[in-house]
């Protein structure tokens, strides 16, 4: 199995909509992409509790972090920000802790 297809239904599987063909990346860019998602939202400090509530509905509160004028991840990653967007009630850190699960699960079966 390709990473891309372990990935997208492992995520799918945890209620974030990941459609494999978006998955155009290997696992250590993804986790890197990641990890630097998961620090620039960290360094909200107190208003990371507004983030989450933000970011929990399906909504758009998420693609804002791939937006030029916010920079926290190119647009190129748009496909997972749009992919948390759409999981009804899974806030933005939780959806960050499935991507660290599903890369590690979708590495071990590649």
């Amino acid at each position: 199995m390709a990473f891309s297809d372990g990935f997208a239904s492992c995520m799918t599987g945890a209620g974030i909509p990941v459609d494999v063909g978006s998955v155009n990346v290997d696992g250590a860019t993804l986790q890197s992409v990641v990890t630097y998602l998961r620090q620039h939202v960290s360094n909200f400090g107190d208003y990371q509790q507004g983030l989450e509530a933000m970011t929990t509905p399906a909504d758009t509160g998420a693609v804002v972090f791939a937006q030029s004028d916010v920079g926290a991840v190119d647009s190129s990653y748009e496909w997972l920000l749009s992919a948390f967007d759409q999981a009804s009630g899974i806030p933005l850190t939780t959806a960050l802790d499935w991507c660290d699960y599903c890369i590690q699960q979708a590495g071990q079966a590649g």
